[in-house]
């Protein structure tokens, strides 16, 4: 059965409902390396649910996910899968680049350790979540659909729910 993008922002949105916004000074991985630059939009905002975030803001901040910690990449993951599903031919490269965040392979063993961090900080059923979401991307025309099936293949397969 092929997945609805409806049904698929609707899994992200039950798996990540009680998510909040982290601290200032809890968003960034590593503060003072420059990583701010990346995230500058979303420093001192003032929502505290994740679907409250501007979404031109999310449009303009691709790398985000690259440099957030793993309290933040908790928070904003849903706020930008559910975006790129909203806009998935936006010229943005938030669309190709949250594919590339939640892809492990060919990622040399300290990068592989700080996203693998990342994605511990979810539960299986926000796990699921992801998984939906790069499936239903990997059958996209327009974006990196080879990104999209291989961050299913290095990570998210796991939370394939066995066939009854």
């Amino acid at each position: 059965m092929a997945l609805l993008k409806e049904d698929v922002v609707k899994q992200i949105r039950d798996a990540f409902a009680d998510v909040k916004r982290p601290p200032d000074d809890k968003i960034l991985h590593f503060p003072g390396t420059g990583g701010e630059l990346w995230i500058e939009s979303f420093l001192g905002s003032t929502e505290k649910d994740w679907n409250d975030i501007n979404p031109e803001n999310i449009g303009y901040e691709c790398s985000a996910l690259a440099v957030v910690s793993p309290a933040a990449f908790f928070y904003y993951l849903p706020a930008y899968m559910t975006w790129e599903l909203r806009n998935p031919s936006s010229s943005s490269n938030t669309v190709d680049y949250t594919l590339y965040d939640l892809d492990l392979t060919d990622r040399d063993a300290n990068t592989r350790k700080i996203m693998e961090d990342r994605f511990s900080a979810l539960s299986e059923t926000q796990g699921e979540a992801v998984l939906a979401f790069l499936k239903f991307m990997g059958g996209l025309y327009g974006v990196d659909n080879e990104a999209a099936n291989s961050a299913i293949a290095s990570y998210w397969k796991k939370f394939e729910k066995a066939k009854q």
